[in-house]
């Protein structure tokens, strides 16, 4: 899966419009940039690609 969409802001969303089909049933994200646990804390950085830094994968501040 791409990090974010193609106008640019991450496809993790605090809410989502259509009907629920499963809650709290992913465990993890899998980008092509970083992988990311899903806990009850929230979002975990556990590893970027090479040569992607942590600045480059965590959201900019409009988005969050």
């Amino acid at each position: 899966m791409e990090h974010t969409a193609k106008d640019d802001p991450p496809r993790s969303a605090r809410e989502i419009p259509c009907p629920y089909t499963g809650l709290r049933v992913v465990n993890r994200i899998i980008t092509d940039l970083a992988v990311i646990d899903v806990n009850a804390d929230g979002l975990v950085l556990v590893e970027t690609a090479s040569g992607v830094s942590e600045d480059q994968v965590r959201p900019l501040p409009a988005h969050r």
